[in-house]
């Protein structure tokens, strides 16, 4: 995720196309309620859940606020 500008606070997902361009996706600006600005309050926040809890992801794309429900997963090292 890329830090966004200050005009618009939060995290923006990315992920790569097959030619490793980096293709921009919604900006994460609230988790819970609770404002995501950055990777520290990204991080924060998941701290205060465990794999299963559902959380309320709002994003704005596009100028337009969405909202998802979300299952958080354990991650698994290889």
């Amino acid at each position: 995720m890329l830090d966004v500008d200050p005009g618009c606070l939060g995290m923006r997902g990315l992920t790569r196309d097959q030619w490793g361009q980096i293709l921009l996706g919604d900006v994460i600006v609230e988790i819970n309620g609770q404002t995501v600005r950055n990777e520290d309050d990204f991080a924060y926040v998941l701290e205060q859940h465990s794999a299963g809890d559902t959380v309320k992801v709002t994003t704005v794309r596009d100028n337009e606020i969405q909202d998802y429900e979300i299952r958080l997963l354990a991650h698994h090292s290889p």
